[in-house]
């Protein structure tokens, strides 16, 4: 078997794990959206950040802060705050706030004091200070991202043999396949190469809540579709026989594994892969390459 082959077969296993992959992600996702995840995430951040409730619930009522609010009840709030919207709102809320008797925002209240005396100094003095407060927000929903990043990984984990086990997607029986039927492997080596064209990363920014259920759908529907259309041996259509259950296990935990890696490793490996492939293919029959001029 040649080298392109294996190339192919590797191409093959990485497109059926970026495909179930971005279904875990929709998935995630969906949940995010229902459970507004992004938003109680964002707010308990700045509640910490600010270090008094009653204050963070003035700066979220602030028409800026509520401008970004789509959806009702726990969903109606944002997933999202730009950090020079954040410290526009702030300032509005510091310059009318009283903290209440043994409040923690020591912090802020030196904010506010600096934020009057900037007042008297005119606007120069106003957006360096929201600069300053801008900075201030990054670097602690820096901290709440990486938090958040870190449980929406755990959950894809968890999607991860679910998927898995609910597709038997069983890495084995699929590199099997692969290996021995050219005409299916190459296929899908090609049908991979043209996916990862079309489908480049996206810039991970949150979505609003109502454009973040859409796309979540949409993406299940055609990651679920482009999984179907591959004709690999997946799906359970019997049951394992006793000798087969070890390799089942095996290769059903392999692609748990490599699943909860996440849709951007796979991507990104596709991508060499496909590039490999590209470099390493012969030249187009009835072709010769050009020659250098005597």
């Amino acid at each position: 078997m040649s080298a392109s082959a294996v190339v192919e077969v590797l191409i093959g296993l990485s497109f059926v794990y970026v495909l179930l992959s971005v279904i875990c992600s929709a998935l995630n996702e969906a949940i995010a959206g229902v459970l507004a995840l992004r938003q109680g995430t964002l707010r308990r951040g700045v509640e910490a950040m600010l270090g008094d409730a009653g204050l963070a619930d003035r700066l979220f009522a602030h028409p800026l802060v509520q401008s970004l609010c789509h959806g009702t009840g726990r969903r109606k709030s944002p997933a999202y705050i730009p950090a020079e919207l954040f410290a526009a709102a702030l300032q509005d809320v510091l310059a009318e706030w009283t903290p209440a008797a043994g409040s923690r925002i020591t912090s802020v209240n030196q904010a506010l004091t600096a934020l009057l005396a900037g007042v008297q100094a005119g606007e120069d003095a106003i957006l360096k200070q929201r600069k300053t407060i801008g900075d201030w927000f990054d670097a602690a929903m820096s901290s709440v991202g990486g938090a958040y990043k870190r449980r929406a990984h755990l959950i894809v984990a968890v999607l991860a043999v679910v998927v898995t086990a609910t597709t038997n997607a069983d890495s084995l029986a699929i590199a099997r396949s692969l290996w021995t039927q050219p005409l299916l492997r190459s296929a899908i080596a090609q049908t991979a190469s043209e996916w990862s064209k079309q489908n480049p990363p996206t810039s991970g920014l949150p979505s609003a809540p109502v454009d973040a259920w859409k796309n979540a759908n949409q993406k299940l529907a055609n990651a679920f579709a482009e999984v179907s259309a591959l004709n690999l041996p997946l799906g359970w259509q019997h049951s394992p026989g006793p000798g087969e259950i070890p390799g089942k296990v095996f290769g059903l935990l392999f692609t748990m594994i490599a699943v909860s890696l996440g849709a951007p490793f796979w991507f990104d490996l596709l991508n060499k892969l496909v590039n490999l492939r590209a470099a390493s293919s012969p030249p187009t029959p009835g072709k010769q390459p050009a020659k250098n001029p005597a």
